[in-house]
């Protein structure tokens, strides 16, 4: 089960990271655009400011930073942020933006949130193998819902196999094997999450549900 990140301790080393790489361009305006558009991913979701112009970072801009980066779309509201790697451990990337908004990954798909309103504090997902073989999977997904205990979801889910797909990811063309998971919880619930892996079995791009309120995050991994 994934292990998400408390806000506190990512903050300063995601401050660090993030404007070391906001500092590599040259062009002012776009250095501003990237620091807002990494603030508001998780300020849009409580209505406190609208979510600005899409940030696009140029394939120069990413290759020279230095930093893994993480593009990250909050599909309801239409906030976008990069987000820098803060660690990796037993299996799990984590990734913040410079709000400390944060994402934990494994194997690509998502096991934990934090700064994005209902967080999914930790999860037991398909592993990348699964998704690749498709069939019959379970997920569990605990929230803590406005209180101090933690409370499980479970969901039954079908993988099927979404065919070929070329993709466009920070400038580079990508042939992929599109993966559909749709998956049905407790009262209904339903939802449809969708990968895309490149040759070297990479999720290179993915549309990932997170919970109730922050519904579904699209994520594209721009590195080489």
């Amino acid at each position: 089960m994934g292990q998400g990140v408390p806000v506190k301790q990512i903050m300063a080393s995601a401050l660090v990271a993030l404007f070391a790489l906001n500092g590599c361009g040259s062009d002012k305006t776009d250095h501003e655009g990237f620091s807002i558009a990494t603030a508001v991913i998780g300020k849009a979701l409580s209505g406190k400011t609208a979510a600005p112009a899409p940030v696009v970072m140029s394939r120069a801009t990413i290759d020279q930073g230095g930093n893994p980066l993480l593009r990250a779309k909050i599909e309801r509201v239409g906030a976008i942020a990069f987000l820098g790697k803060i660690g990796e451990g037993r299996g799990v990337i984590s990734w913040a933006s410079v709000d400390g908004s944060s994402l934990s990954l494994r194997d690509g798909v998502v096991v934990a949130t934090r700064g994005l309103g209902t967080d999914l504090m930790s999860a037991a997902v398909p592993t990348a193998a699964q998704l690749a073989a498709g069939g019959a999977v379970q997920r569990q997904h605990f929230y803590l819902f406005g209180g101090e205990t933690e409370q499980e979801r479970r969901f039954d889910c079908r993988i099927q196999d979404g065919g070929p797909e070329r993709i466009v990811v920070a400038e580079l063309a990508y042939d992929t094997r599109h993966r559909v998971e749709t998956c049905t919880g407790s009262g209904g619930l339903t939802f449809e999450n969708h990968y895309w892996f490149d040759n070297r079995a990479i999720i290179r791009q993915s549309r990932q549900w997170i919970s109730p309120d922050v519904g579904f995050l699209e994520l594209q991994d721009p590195n080489r």
